[in-house]
């Protein structure tokens, strides 16, 4: 292990376990569910992020009395489609990105027939009759058409039932509710929680409902609103320049054209190539089993089989040492390979695609289950796990300002 890292640890340490205890008493499960449940209350399939969700992440901040003026927040960077908050925009330390995607899984209407939609998935379709269920079955899932128009955040025309046969192919009935006409182009999302008109709900210590990926971004959100309380009363010490983007587009296509959003803004923001000292950490959730959602946050070697971001033995054993201190209260923080989760392809595939290195990003997340909706069963998000995302979130900011990410 490098000396110069060992010593700066030794040096930030204070700082750090000063600002996580902070979040630890600032970050509570209520909070989370209540930011959370904000973001769910907006539907944002992929391509609409800047005008649905965007606002509601202006909202929250300013609820938060954090300064949202166009320097330091915009609801579409360059035309990428990415809501994007600073921290620190005129810092001239290297600065560190936080990814949180704010977009949903969604379904392009591509043909309408009689009361029947053929649909093409823009996210990877997870749905799918039992193999042994025999070659006419079919398994279906609540579902709703959107339509965009006058009203930015969509209007719901439609509702019925998203249905997979045994061939993959994807239709939507309207076979509940009152329904317009659907129209080739409209976007059909799915409907997890009918009967909660589309809210987020708690069950104890789990979230369930659109959980992807809004615990994630809620997480990012509280972790910004807390480093902006740290810093109006900090030294100088904590002025890294500090980027949540919210991106669009990390939802797409099985063919692999996802992460896009993420790779936008990795270009717009460096225009010109050359030597980057920054940092990314891609917040997403976590894939467990339902009935065992790990409640710590999570970290991860090797994201995807390798498809992903990989972690070098040497970034690993300085976020080893980097977690060991804060961990000294008991188990906060984890690896995924610990906890026997594993972590599908995100933000961090845009980055890639962007030419960023995987030695320059970290991946972290939540617990969850069935993001997709896969089991046919509502997704469900240890909220516990996003509490302790989001704190350990704020001493990675922490340890940024100190070089040590």
């Amino acid at each position: 292990m490098p000396e110069t890292f060992q010593t700066r640890l030794k040096s930030a340490l204070p700082q750090i376990q000063t600002a996580y205890a902070f979040a630890q008493k600032n970050i509570t499960e209520d909070l989370l569910f209540f930011v959370a449940q904000r973001l769910s209350d907006v539907r944002a399939p992929s391509g609409t992020v800047s005008f649905t969700i965007g606002p509601v992440i202006k909202s929250v901040l300013e609820n938060f009395g954090v300064n949202t003026d166009p320097t330091v927040f915009t609801p579409n960077y360059l035309g990428t489609g990415d809501p994007v908050f600073e921290i620190n925009p005129r810092s001239e330390k290297p600065p560190v990105f936080f990814f949180a995607h704010g977009d949903e899984v969604s379904y392009l209407v591509k043909k309408n027939g009689k009361g029947e939609a053929v649909l093409e998935a823009n996210c990877a379709h997870r749905q799918a009759p039992a193999e042994e269920a025999g070659e006419n079955a079919t398994v279906q899932f609540p579902g709703q058409t959107l339509r965009y128009g006058k009203n930015p955040a969509g209007e719901i025309v439609a509702e019925g039932n998203v249905i997979t046969d045994q061939r993959g192919r994807i239709t939507f009935v309207t076979d509940r509710g009152s329904n317009k006409e659907i129209k080739k182009d409209d976007i059909i999302i799915f409907d997890p929680l009918p009967d909660e008109k589309h809210r987020l709900k708690r069950e104890g210590n789990n979230a369930i409902g659109m959980i992807d990926n809004r615990i994630g971004l809620a997480a990012t959100l509280l972790m910004a609103i807390t480093m902006d309380k740290l810093k109006k009363g900090s030294s100088d010490n904590l002025n890294v320049k500090t980027v949540v983007v919210a991106d669009d587009r990390e939802e797409g296509p099985p063919t692999g054209a996802f992460g896009l959003g993420a790779q936008a803004f990795a270009n717009a923001f460096y225009p010109a190539s050359g030597t980057r000292e920054d940092r990314y950490i891609v917040v997403d959730g976590h894939d467990a089993q339902r009935d065992n959602l790990p409640p710590e946050a999570l970290l991860s070697k090797v994201v995807s089989k390798g498809k992903g971001a990989v972690m070098d033995n040497q970034r690993v054993d300085e976020m080893k040492m980097l977690i060991e201190p804060l961990n000294e209260t008991g188990v906060h923080i984890n690896w995924d390979e610990s906890v026997g989760v594993t972590t599908s392809r995100s933000s961090d595939w845009g980055l890639k695609k962007a030419g960023i290195p995987d030695s320059q990003i970290v991946v972290a997340g939540y617990s969850e289950a069935m993001p997709h909706h896969n089991d046919l069963e509502p997704a469900v998000a240890s909220i516990t796990s996003a509490v302790e995302l989001s704190r350990f979130l704020v001493a990675l900011n922490v340890a940024a300002s100190f070089g040590l990410i």
